[in-house]
């Protein structure tokens, strides 16, 4: 980046893993848009809420939890953490692409028309516009991230800027009335929904993603993302009266993006050989050597590779970030078969399995123990492309224990 470059020494089994050194740096956190900068940040940090955080908090909430059981806590009063937010997110759930260009037209008028003024600073709502190009642009990012969240398929046909101007004429806006419920309300209107959830006569669309969102890490290579995020502080800019922003500007910000210059990379390039040569050589580990750099200052530092991080699994037992436990199953095997099959292999009985952010077992829960019986090809998701499966899985006996591949061919 710019004059600085950094070289690190990454062997299997034998050095440290690059997450283990890693730290993701993340936009200053401005909730007052009052630069370039600060307009950028603020719909990033809205892109993390509505599409990482959110979708996160609501799976983990239904995947532990019952509709009908939490109707009856409700009832007696009791009131879980994140309860009201992820009924909220059930209620308003999107089932088709039309309705998630519905919900990201209410959204630009959310973020951009019915804005409050937390500054001295003059504000400027903006009404849609189908005309502007950066208003239909948000609308349209914003309808594709939906949909990958309710995890609704989209052709390329139907993202088209054309289509959503045609279900955007059947969009008609309502007036704007802000209402502050008290907590009394909130409550109230959270157990009514639970009570037709809970009904069997609801009419409620039934899919695979009813209690399931899918998160979506920001990806800086990502089109749409970037769309979300230009259209966004576009307007943001436009609401505040600021300068508006290129593309490059805003990739290049939230994105972490310094452009390098001829002499470092040709530096960096010459090191990362030099390593090269010496794997291929099979020298030892000590060897080896990271470097950063800084050709401005200039600094050149050398280190030796950091060895791998052991973790306990038992007194006197260890296991590293590389390790991972492998279960071979069949077409066959139930949930609580794959369970018996790692405690003969492993001597560890599993309390807690998940894959990604979906967590499908947890032995405490009663309604978990019906899963039991239910078949691993069913449970987890897979693809047409691997043969396995990575789970994650914790122990009541073992603080920490590895990954487990489930191969199922």
């Amino acid at each position: 980046m710019g004059a600085k470059g950094h070289v690190q020494v990454i062997i299997p089994f034998q050095t440290e893993t690059y997450s283990s050194t890693y730290s993701e740096i993340e936009p200053v956190d401005c909730s007052l848009p009052l630069k370039k900068t600060h307009c950028v940040d603020w719909v990033w940090r809205k892109f993390n809420s509505v599409f990482m955080e959110k979708p996160r908090m609501y799976s983990d909430f239904w995947n532990t939890t019952d509709a009908l059981e939490l109707l009856t806590r409700m009832q007696q009063g009791e009131i879980p953490e994140h309860c009201i937010a992820a009924v909220r997110l059930l209620a308003n759930g999107v089932y088709s692409f039309e309705d998630c260009v519905r919900v990201a037209r209410i959204k630009f008028d959310n973020y951009f028309k019915h804005i409050p003024n937390f500054t001295h600073r003059r504000t400027y709502p903006i009404c849609f516009n189908s005309s502007k190009f950066h208003h239909i642009q948000f609308v349209t990012s914003c309808a594709k991230l939906l949909a990958f969240r309710s995890g609704i398929q989209v052709t390329g046909e139907e993202c088209k800027i054309e289509n959503v101007l045609l279900l955007l004429e059947n969009f008609k806006v309502t007036t704007h009335i802000k209402k502050r419920r008290n907590e009394s309300e909130t409550f109230q209107r959270t157990m009514d929904y639970l009570v037709r959830v809970t009904n069997s006569k609801m009419s409620l669309p039934i899919t695979n993603y009813c209690f399931t969102m899918q998160t979506n890490a920001f990806n800086a290579d990502d089109v749409t993302h970037i769309d979300f995020i230009t259209a966004g502080s576009n307007l943001v800019a436009e609401n505040y009266s600021t300068s508006p922003l290129d593309r490059w500007y805003v990739k290049k910000r939230v994105g972490m993006i310094i452009p390098a210059i001829v002499t470092t990379s040709s530096v960096v390039s010459g090191l990362v050989t030099i390593e090269l040569i010496k794997l291929v050589e099979k020298c030892l580990v000590e060897q080896h050597t990271n470097c950063s750099i800084s050709l401005a200052v200039p600094i050149l530092q050398f280190s030796e590779p950091g060895p791998v991080g052991k973790i306990e699994l038992r007194p006197g037992e260890f296991f590293t970030a590389w390790d991972r436990w492998e279960i071979n199953g069949n077409d066959d095997m139930t949930l609580g078969q794959f369970i018996i099959e790692v405690n003969k292999e492993y001597n560890v009985d599993l309390c807690l399995i998940a894959q990604g952010t979906k967590l499908f077992y947890i032995s405490y829960i009663p309604s978990h123990t019906a899963r039991l019986n239910g078949l691993m090809s069913h449970i987890i998701e897979m693809t047409d492309t691997e043969s396995y499966v990575d789970l994650v899985a914790s122990s009541d006996e073992c603080e920490d224990i590895p990954n487990i591949r489930y191969y199922w061919a």
